[in-house]
């Protein structure tokens, strides 16, 4: 059974538990506590509203049965009628004049004993017309008995009729405000006669007279009937327009006599909305919601912060905490990671716990002896390798130094001439540099002194059927290459190629690609076959007639390799149809930095 194991770190991983098991559960807690607490604090509010609102409502109520209640005594008394009579019919202007003065007192005694209260006002609006108040009297224009509000008025009878056209008309009258809400009641009839209109005004003041909390008398406040008349005063056209829209919206016409209904409506207002048992009218407030509620709104949001202050501390405990107890842990694992590096340095920690310095002890010896073990194994390594160049060099040179005697012998033979000397004078130069086992690499610029001696004793063989020529880059001159690397492969294209060929030309190009050199040989000889090109460069024997070139390829491509690694060594180009073309890669490494 496999263990898991994490894609974590320590650190991560303590982090991640803390976050999952201490900080979610306590940050959710935070998150209910404060939903919680802004829902009873909204509860609290709501009800408070709502008991302020029917408090309200219940005052107006009370004031408009009050005003009823007077407004019923008036037009049913016996004496004020006789005295609307004698003010109509008389033929003494003495009389007229002293009942006009009469129902002036009678407002009056009204007005100041029953409306005072709530600063009510009562007016008397005649036939002949004059409006008459509690202490003067006013001359009126006909043009009233044509408008909406008196035709409704008469139509409703001794019923209380309430409109803001009454109201308005009371304004334009006594030159004062429109804020108020009045109603109008005809006084009892006699002989079919309509003997004037009683006119009650209630300020508007009513509704906030006795209000402290200032959210609440921020809102506004409406009286109107179901079929959405407005009864009361509002501050602006548009206040009235939303008033309709909620009685709408809402379906506050279904409401029954003293049933309430409070909500939010649209979803920035408050409404509340309840139906008057004095004068079955809708009375409706409208309340900025986050006005009203923006106390619970700022106690969430200050919780919310308060939050975020707390994780972030908790967080910055959480990582010191956690780099204090995995730092210890991390040093070991890089002090581990350090094992293949055997000049680093173990760090010590600053800190840490009893556990993992006796680890650290434990890894620093064992990395100790590990490191004895690597150096011990190194140290054969290099005797090896050294030993494997010497066998693969004392292989390559017993080949060319057969093959250039011949040369000299078959030469001597055919015609004894001074060109032996040269001959034998090159032949010192390439000696010389077959028993030189003073440094493994020489420059390129040796071995091209090298490599031309080579070329004249082979062209005295192959006379002028054969041609070679050279390029080396600028600058690469005193580049090092593997000493006598490339006798092999010129001898290689003289010996296989250049046989039978009448016009023979080598061509050698040494050049920097990127970051290494290449050393590429090219002929237009006879080519290798298909099959061969891979076994030239692996095999250790080959076919019978590779037996001069082959074993010289196979060494200087192993050479090559044990020197500079896998990446380098001879690429044989198989794509060439006519001659043969070989490459030597190596890196660059200038004289001195080795």
């Amino acid at each position: 059974m496999k263990n898991k194991v994490s894609k974590l770190s320590i650190k991560s991983n303590m982090i991640l538990l803390i976050v999952l098991y201490v900080l979610m559960p306590l940050f959710i807690a935070l998150i209910i506590l404060s939903v919680l607490l802004q829902k009873n604090m909204s509860s609290n509010i709501r009800e408070s509203y709502q008991m302020m609102f029917q408090q309200k409502a219940d005052k107006i109520d009370n004031v408009i049965e009050i005003a009823n209640y007077s407004s019923s005594a008036f037009i049913t008394d016996d004496k004020n009628l006789a005295l609307l009579r004698t003010m109509y019919e008389s033929g003494n202007a003495y009389e007229r004049n002293r009942a006009q003065t009469q129902l002036i007192g009678v407002l009056q005694k009204d007005q100041v004993s029953v409306l005072t209260g709530f600063s009510g006002e009562v007016f008397l609006l005649t036939k002949n017309g004059k409006l008459l108040s509690s202490n003067a009297s006013y001359e009126v224009p006909d043009e009233y008995y044509d408008s909406d509000w008196y035709e409704d008025a008469v139509e409703f009878g001794q019923f209380p009729y309430w409109d803001m056209g009454i109201n308005r008309f009371l304004a334009e009258v006594l030159n004062g405000k429109e804020d108020a809400f009045t109603f109008g009641r005809i006084v009892q009839k006699y002989k079919n006669q309509n003997l004037g209109l009683l006119l009650v005004r209630i300020p508007q003041k009513v509704f906030w007279n006795d209000v402290k909390e200032q959210g609440f008398r921020k809102g506004s406040m409406v009286m109107m009937s179901e079929d959405g008349r407005i009864l009361s005063g509002v501050e602006a056209q548009s206040q009235a327009e939303q008033a309709l829209t909620v009685l709408r919206d809402m379906n506050l016409s279904a409401l029954k006599t003293d049933e309430f209904l409070g909500s939010k409506y649209a979803g920035s207002s408050y409404c509340m909305a309840t139906r008057l048992s004095s004068n079955n009218a809708i009375l409706l407030y409208m309340g900025d919601y986050d006005l009203i509620f923006e106390r619970p709104l700022k106690i969430s949001k200050t919780t919310m912060f308060f939050m975020v202050l707390i994780t972030i501390a908790i967080m910055a405990s959480v990582i010191k905490v956690s780099n204090y107890i995995t730092k210890p842990i991390n040093n070991l694992v890089k002090n581990m990671q350090f094992i293949e590096q055997s000049d680093s340095q173990l760090k010590a920690g600053k800190h840490g716990f009893r556990e993992i310095l006796e680890l650290e002890n434990s890894f620093r010896r064992a990395r100790e002896r590990i490191q004895k073990l690597i150096e011990d194994v190194r140290a054969e390594t290099e005797q090896k390798e050294k030993a494997y160049y010497e066998a693969l060099q004392a292989q390559i040179n017993p080949h060319f130094l057969f093959n250039t005697l011949n040369a000299i012998q078959w030469k001597a033979a055919l015609n004894d001439d001074t060109e032996v000397s040269g001959m034998l004078s090159d032949l010192s130069v390439l000696l010389y540099e077959t028993y030189d086992h003073s440094s493994e690499l020489g420059t390129i610029g040796q071995s091209m002194v090298v490599l031309d001696a080579y070329v004249k004793i082979m062209k005295v063989r192959f006379s002028d059927r054969v041609s070679f020529f050279y390029t080396v880059q600028d600058g690469l001159e005193e580049c090092l290459i593997p000493r006598f690397c490339l006798q092999p492969l010129v001898e290689n294209s003289f010996l296989h190629g250049m046989t039978h060929v009448e016009d023979g030309l080598i061509v050698l190009r040494v050049e920097q690609v990127e970051d290494h050199i290449e050393l590429t040989l090219t002929d237009n000889g006879r080519g290798a076959e298909k099959q061969t090109p891979d076994t030239l460069l692996t095999a250790d024997q080959v076919p019978k007639k590779y037996k001069i070139t082959g074993i010289g390829l196979s060494n200087i491509h192993k050479r090559v390799q044990a020197l500079f690694g896998e990446g380098y060594g001879l690429e044989i180009d198989p794509s060439v149809e006519i001659g043969f073309r070989i490459t030597l890669k190596i890196p660059k490494i200038m004289k001195g930095e080795t």
